[in-house]
């Protein structure tokens, strides 16, 4: 998931906005450019308020919840940093 983090944020330096989909993302030559998880489903992109994005994979069953493999996998990261300009493409996962 660190590249399609990595992606969204190279569109928005590019794009001056946020993509409205994963589809929209750029390639990066040398990397594994897929938009789905280890079980081959589509992430899910979500741009919320507090300008952050969360990217999830629901685990190896594809159902919310679950622990071990099944367990859903859920990352965010910051758009911008604290000075209003884009977060730089290598900007460090939030923790809780």
């Amino acid at each position: 998931m660190w590249v399609v983090k990595r992606r969204i944020l190279v569109y928005a330096h590019q794009n001056n906005q946020l993509p409205k989909s994963l589809a929209n993302i750029p390639t990066l030559p040398r990397f594994d450019n897929s938009i789905k998880d280890a079980w081959g489903r589509s992430l899910q992109y979500q741009i919320n308020e507090n300008k952050t994005i969360t990217l999830k994979s629901l685990g190896q069953d594809g159902l919310p919840g679950g622990a071990g493999e099944n367990a859903d996998i859920i990352l965010s990261f910051p758009t911008h940093g604290a000075d209003g300009d884009w977060s730089d493409p290598l900007v460090n996962w939030l923790t809780d």
